[in-house]
């Protein structure tokens, strides 16, 4: 049985696949950061508000571990979201370095991508805050918590690092 043979594709259908593929990671990161938004909202208003629930005041911590893991899980998705559009990004600039369509922008320590971080490093923060002085018979559960904060801040300065020294090597200049 014979297979159709694929059409190499032209120089203006690769530009439009290079950028379509850069702009789905900046639109799953907006995606993420909102889903993410409504649920600590969600869970903020629950462990901040009248505990009336029988549940929540014999187990204080529950609400602030739900929203450690799940700040755990989003901050991940961010960085590696991140990673994968700054490839996408350099493939569609290699494109355009080598065949002379636009010239290369600069990655800047000040953006969007810093601001998430912060963003999701506070929000940790807040929530073993809560975690820990949810109950004096509790706080040696924060101690785990406190490792995973401190894997994450090492995973995303890591993975960041590279990134980082850009953007302060072209800020110096």
């Amino acid at each position: 049985m014979a297979t159709p043979t694929q059409q190499p594709q032209s120089g203006t259908d690769v530009y439009k696949e290079l950028s379509s593929d850069h702009r789905f990671f900046g639109d799953a990161r907006f995606k993420q950061l909102t889903v993410w938004s409504a649920v600590t909202g969600f869970l903020l208003n629950a462990a901040l508000s009248d505990k009336n629930s029988l549940s929540l005041m014999q187990h204080p911590f529950i609400l602030p571990i739900c929203g450690i893991l799940f700040t755990s899980v989003f901050w991940v998705m961010e960085v590696r979201a991140t990673l994968h559009g700054i490839e996408a990004l350099r493939s569609k600039r290699r494109f355009e370095v080598d065949f002379a369509v636009a010239p290369m922008a600069r990655w800047t320590l000040f953006n969007h991508t810093n601001a998430t971080l912060i963003l999701y490093v506070l929000s940790y923060a807040v929530w073993w805050f809560l975690v820990y002085h949810a109950d004096t018979k509790f706080w040696l559960a924060s101690g785990p918590f406190l490792a995973l904060g401190i894997c994450l801040v090492a995973f995303t300065i890591r993975e960041y690092k590279d990134i980082w020294i850009h953007a302060w090597q072209n800020w110096q200049k």
